[in-house]
């Protein structure tokens, strides 16, 4: 029979445990906050899948060009296919201008204006848009 504390314990704490460490552990990060690097970067992903019956395929990216020292150029395509639509696909965009307003030894903040594109806006919606973000981010350490 176990005992008082082991009755008492959640039967999945091991698992929180293990996400608060993971959650925590130094890693090498690049926060959306930052410039990027001369060069610029690059984040594609891409996935499979079947929802309610209908086999369908995901493609996003995340292209960041560097045009001044404190300044980027920003641009976010998203497509489906063969989703549930007339096209058999629909699709987002964003394009926008992303610029450092403040920076520090240890963190950064910047402020990203887009402008946005939808295939297949709801009813309450237009096909464009815009979003403003503000985004910050702080360095804790050569890892993270």
């Amino acid at each position: 029979m176990a005992g008082p504390d082991a009755q008492a314990r959640p039967a999945h704490a091991w698992l929180r445990c293990l996400g608060f460490s993971a959650a925590l552990a130094p890693a090498p990060a690049s926060a959306g906050a930052w410039i990027a690097a001369e060069g610029g970067q690059e984040i594609w992903t891409s996935v499979a899948g079947e929802r309610a019956g209908l086999s369908f395929f995901e493609s996003s990216g995340y292209l960041e060009a560097p045009i001044e020292e404190d300044t980027s150029i920003v641009i976010a395509p998203w497509v489906e296919q063969n989703y549930d639509s007339e096209d058999g696909w629909r699709g987002e965009a964003t394009l926008g201008l992303k610029r450092k307003v403040y920076d520090t030894e240890t963190g950064v903040v910047a402020v990203q204006a887009s402008a946005l594109w939808l295939s297949y806006p709801t009813p309450d919606c237009s096909e464009g848009g815009a979003e403003l973000r503000l985004l910050a981010g702080r360095n804790i350490g050569e890892t993270g």
